[in-house]
């Protein structure tokens, strides 16, 4: 499986964006899913670190606890 096929949940936005509330996470979530393309069902971590410009082996780090494969 390559970087880009690793899904990001609401649960794991709620955990990046600190905060408790899984509607606002899941609305951030869709945000960014209709943003990148409309329509769109599901967001990998790897689309995620490209739309706020974040390094992937980070954000795969935090959400993951270990560094990715």
């Amino acid at each position: 499986m390559n970087q880009g096929e690793m899904f990001l949940s609401i649960k794991d936005l709620q955990k990046l964006m600190g905060t408790q509330w899984y509607n606002s996470a899941q609305k951030r979530h869709k945000a960014i899913r209709e943003a990148i393309r409309p329509g769109k069902k599901d967001l990998t971590i790897q689309e995620y670190c490209d739309f706020i410009s974040a390094p992937y082996r980070q954000i795969y780090k935090e959400l993951r606890g270990v560094p990715p494969p």
